[in-house]
């Protein structure tokens, strides 16, 4: 409906736009089921602490070695395939598809001249738009577009069940013959 677009816009443990009518609700109630609740930001504030102190909390943030991975991503670097190989042991394969996919997206458009930054970039922090064009700078414009569209073939094969072989073996061969 109209409301739920904006229902989701406020934080509710963190910033001036805290709803105290419903944070009071959370503390004084007990739920039969389970309850996530979402935030953007780390949670601190006394708020969150009375809640958790009857719930569990659990903190679902991405592995550092993903980030870690991703920017291994250049040209003869045989550490990304090690990379990946640790990651795929805690994550899932699709996971690590979907941000290698996003990651591989974000270094061609970053290779737009500087005055016509993509929208993709609108939330993009100056200093990480400057660590994208850095790792684009590696290749060839033709190169990460021939790697995108292998991406998206893989893909194709994967949902459509054209390929016999699996996501993780396909990255594997993969990010042997492009890094």
């Amino acid at each position: 409906g109209p409301g739920f677009d904006t229902a989701w816009k406020f934080k509710l443990f963190s910033g001036r736009e805290k709803n105290e009518e419903i944070l009071s609700y959370l503390e004084n109630c007990e739920f039969q089921n389970h309850l996530v609740i979402w935030e953007k930001a780390d949670c601190k504030g006394k708020d969150f602490i009375n809640l958790a102190k009857k719930s569990q909390v659990s903190v679902l943030n991405l592995p550092s070695i993903l980030f870690k991975f991703l920017d291994s991503l250049i040209p003869n670097n045989v550490s990304a395939l090690k990379l990946y190989r640790d990651l795929i042991e805690t994550e899932s394969v699709e996971l690590v598809f979907f941000m290698l996919k996003k990651q591989i997206r974000s270094l061609l458009l970053s290779l737009s001249p500087q005055k016509e930054t993509p929208s993709d970039f609108a939330r993009t922090l100056s200093w990480q738009l400057g660590k994208l064009r850095k790792q684009a700078a590696y290749f060839h414009t033709d190169k990460l577009r021939r790697i995108y569209q292998q991406l998206l073939n893989i893909e194709y094969e994967v949902k459509s069940g054209k390929s016999a072989m699996e996501l993780d073996h396909k990255l594997n061969l993969f990010l042997a013959l492009n890094f």
